[in-house]
């Protein structure tokens, strides 16, 4: 760091309260040996040059600090005092010469010059000396030299380039109301040099800089005051308003000359494709003059999300411009063009109708859509509602599908609480799709939308409607709770808790409408031409709009059965199987059922009113022998006039799903095993469901797939290294899927152990050993044989490895002395099994290494030695 910007940093910290100078001079007036003594003083005058260099030296040892109250006086008008070189400490020493400039500037013959220097001694005394005398022009040499500063607004920072003779030496300094700020001195290498202030300063305080150049060499000297004069400009936006399409604000924007020269500014507005500004054009300022300027703006119908402004200022004499960025808030606002209803050209009675909707909003946000759909007269509808976020000022379409449960339409007051009773379900699915984001805005939204159940409930008025409006009820006081949780400030699990139960509530809600309509349907009247009604709402602004279109109703007018072709069947098991009659027709009937096969099963007759649909069952019973594949059966309906033969098709077997596992695993810690598994279905082909308990380490399928008889997969088992060594209980129940009473369940122990893992494969290794030399064995032996490896294993997974030691060298010693077979050495068989198995127990557990022959064997050295 540069020596006088530590002396200039110093000088800083230092206290600046008023110190009165004849308490501080006591000792130089009442000390006969001055502590502290100008010793020379000399000046230099030329017509355009005034700089007076005083030059003190302390008269004893210790070191001398230099205070704030050191400064020059020049014919009654204070100086700073600018030091004139660098030293290596902030402090006076003994022996040592200090040198400062006073910039006298142009003063009149026989000026007073006075000299004040202050410091603060080490041993806790403030000294000072003062040194006044008169001063007669002197002749000099002016040194040529050029200098320009310039404050640039934008850094804060003062800048100056400066040109004299090469080799000159020059000083810099920088006074705010005569207190001295920052110096810098510099040796001219070339002919110029440019100057960068160490200090960041604002507008106003550059206002009041006084900066001095001198500049001298041995013979010639150069001095100049200056004062800043700059351009600047400062800007200030009032408070955003918020936007909306097809709207119009203003903004107030302030502009102040904060600069020293009279400016003129030139102002444009700059934003988003379409929108319409205006602002005032040119405008002119004096030095801390300040104008507003309104600026004014346009928000087209198509606008999206939040928007932000840029005023351009471009000043005449300012070599600067600026960019204000103005960001507006965007109030949550959508207008929807449309909804427009595409297709159908007629619905279908007893059909899958696709409806498609054609929706094009414009706003400030991309909108989430909620509908339902239902018709005038009302009939029942199966599905028919959703939801889709979809993107502003583009064209979207909302396709959905919906069943018809014929064309008999309800009475006037069923079909009004039955509209109701939609909406309120579309509510229910918004107000939990807005609930998972925690706000002021939510709080709101909801204290709305249960205002608005609580006005569909009003119209929940027959008999039908009790249980439409009793849910209606619960779903208003989940809504309530919510944002009572939410303004409260409730906990997380409080509000999912409340969340849970809207939800819950609202799949009541789906499912008591089928249940209603179909009371409904008891008392109507066929007809054929109604009204298509499409609801839509906007989760972000509860904005809703209706659309509907007329059209002719078509479909069957006749009897239909609707159900499964395909059926699965398990021998010696029963299987009830729903099926659905649609009666079209605009009259009732007595359907009277059969089939053809003889282990089927179902009630006798069915009465259905006309333009309805019921539901009946049919039980199949096939024997325990029976096993076929794609046998062709019919149901028969015969309704008066109508008889229909409808096809099914039977695939008949055994289904005993069994798995083929070992009963017990063996694993080090670290390690990944890969475990086969086949399980059999017994004869069908399903799907079978996976419930495991197990540690998180173990991988099994969620489900497999049969297809032909039986299936393999994999279980992955992967311990990590620092898991507890013990025996894991691996436990899975495996249900069959299109049929949850069939199902097993299948155990077995993973054992987690390095220690453990041995053993296990010692035993696996003897298990098999025994069974290779069993005919070489009496009855009795065999037994023996057999009862250790089964102690063994039951130690193995007690975890009582020494135990399982002991019973399998007696299994190992009693194998051994068994005869060869098939060539081999039953002993040496068990000693090199045995000797497997210690190896890498000796290996895993301290890392022991077989010496390689010509290997050096490796010894402990001390450091650098070989």
């Amino acid at each position: 760091m540069n020596k006088w910007l530590v002396l200039v940093s110093m000088l800083l910290l230092t206290s600046y309260a008023y110190l009165d100078w004849e308490y501080l001079c006591e000792d130089y007036y009442e000390n006969p040996e001055r502590p502290f003594e100008i010793l020379n003083a000399s000046s230099f005058y030329h017509s355009c040059v005034g700089i007076v260099e005083v030059i003190a030296e302390p008269n004893f040892g210790g070191l001398k600090y230099l205070t704030a109250e050191s400064s020059g006086w020049v014919a009654g008008e204070q100086k700073p005092l600018l030091p004139t070189i660098s030293t290596s400490s902030p402090y006076f020493s003994f022996g040592t010469s200090y040198s400062f400039f006073i910039p006298a500037g142009a003063t009149p013959d026989d000026s007073f010059v006075k000299a004040r220097i202050a410091v603060n001694s080490s041993d806790g005394r403030e000294l000072c000396s003062e040194l006044g005398w008169t001063m007669s022009k002197l002749s000099c040499i002016e040194l040529g030299a050029t200098a320009s500063f310039e404050y640039n607004s934008s850094s804060d920072l003062i800048f100056a380039e400066i040109s004299s003779t090469p080799g000159a030496s020059g000083l810099i300094g920088l006074t705010i109301n005569g207190e001295l700020i920052e110096t810098k001195q510099f040796e001219l290498a070339t002919t110029s040099y440019e100057f960068e202030s160490t200090n960041k300063y604002s507008s106003d305080q550059a206002k009041e800089i006084k900066l001095y150049l001198i500049m001298w060499t041995e013979t010639d000297w150069f001095f100049q005051e200056y004062l800043l004069d700059f351009y600047d400009l400062s800007v200030s936006v009032s408070s955003t308003p918020l936007i909306e399409p097809e709207s119009s604000g203003e903004l107030s924007i302030t502009v102040k000359n904060t600069g020293t020269r009279v400016d003129d500014y030139d102002l444009s507005l700059v934003g988003p494709t379409g929108w319409t500004l205006t602002i005032t054009d040119v405008i002119g300022l004096e030095p801390d003059e300040t104008d507003d300027v309104t600026a004014s703006f346009e928000v087209p119908k198509e606008h999206l999300g939040d928007a932000e402004l840029f005023m351009i200022i471009r000043a005449d004499r300012g070599d600067y411009s600026i960019t204000v960025p103005i960001k507006l808030n965007s109030k949550k606002e959508i207008s929807l063009t449309g909804p427009i209803i595409n297709q159908p050209k007629a619905l279908f009675a007893f059909s899958n109708n696709t409806l498609d909707i054609t929706v094009i909003p414009y706003g400030t946000i991309n909108p989430t859509l909620f509908w339902t759909i239902w018709t005038e007269p009302g009939l029942k509808i199966d599905g028919g509602f959703g939801m889709k976020p979809v993107a502003a000022s583009e064209i979207s379409h909302i396709r959905d599908q919906f069943d018809l449960g014929g064309a008999c339409a309800f009475i006037w007051e069923d079909n009004e609480g039955m509209i109701a009773a939609r909406k309120v379900h579309n509510y229910a699915k918004l107000a939990y799709y807005i609930s998972s984001e925690n706000g002021s805005d939510t709080i709101e939204h909801l204290n709305e939308l249960v205002d608005m159940i609580d006005a569909e409930k009003l119209k929940m008025t027959s008999d039908n409607s009790a249980k439409l409006y009793s849910i209606s009820t619960r779903i208003a006081n989940d809504l309530d709770r919510i944002a009572y949780y939410m303004e409260l400030g409730a906990s997380i699990d409080s509000i999912k808790s409340a969340r849970e139960s809207l939800y819950l509530d609202n799949y009541d809600m789906e499912t008591e409408l089928e249940d209603a309509a179909d009371d409904m349907g008891e008392e109507c009247s066929v007809v054929n031409k109604v009204e298509l009604k499409f609801y839509i709402s906007c989760a972000e602004t509860l904005q809703s709009w209706e659309t509907s279109l007329e059209l002719p109703l078509s479909g069957p007018k006749v009897i239909d059965l609707i159900g499964p072709i395909e059926l699965k069947l398990v021998s010696g098991e029963s299987f009830e199987q729903t099926y659905w009659i649609k009666n079209g027709a605009g009259e009732s009937y007595e359907v009277y059922i059969s089939t053809d096969i003889d282990f089927a099963y179902s009630r006798g007759f069915i009465y259905v009113p006309a333009g309805i649909q019921k539901d009946f069952s049919i039980t199949f019973r096939p024997p325990d022998y029976y096993e076929t594949s794609n046998l062709e059966a019919h149901i028969l309906l015969d309704a008066g006039p109508y008889s229909i033969s409808f096809p099914i098709y039977l695939d008949i077997g055994k289904l005993d799903p069994q798995l083929s596992l070992s009963d017990e695993i063996a694993i080090e810690p670290g390690q990944t095993q890969v475990i086969n598994a086949t399980l059999d279905s017994g004869g069908l082909a399903e799907t079978f469901v996976f419930e495991t308990d197990a540690p998180y380490w173990v991988t099994v399928p969620d489900f497999v797939e049969i297809t032909n008889k039986s299936k393999s997969f994999e279980i992955h088992v992967s311990p990590p290294s620092d898991v507890q060594e013990k025996v894991y209980e691996l436990d899975m129940i495996i249900t069959a899927l299109n049929f949850p009473n069939i199902f097993t369940r299948v155990s077995s122990d993973i054992v987690v152990s390095t220690e453990g893992a041995i053993l296990l494969n010692r035993l696996n290794s003897d298990e098999s050993w025994l069974e290779e030399v069993e005919d070489s064995l009496t009855s009795s032996e065999f037994r023996t044989v057999q009862n250790y490896l089964s102690q063994a294993n039951s130690a193995i997974r007690s975890g009582d490895y020494t135990r399982a030691k002991l019973y399998l060298n007696k299994a190992e010693n009693a194998l051994g002395n068994v005869p060869e077979a098939d060539g081999f050495s039953l002993s040496w068989i068990a000693v090199i099994a045995l000797l497997a198995a210690v190896g890498l127990f000796a290996y895993k557990k301290y890392g022991f290494k077989i010496p390689i022959p010509g290997q050096k064997k490796e010894t402990d050295l001390p450091p650098g030695e070989i």
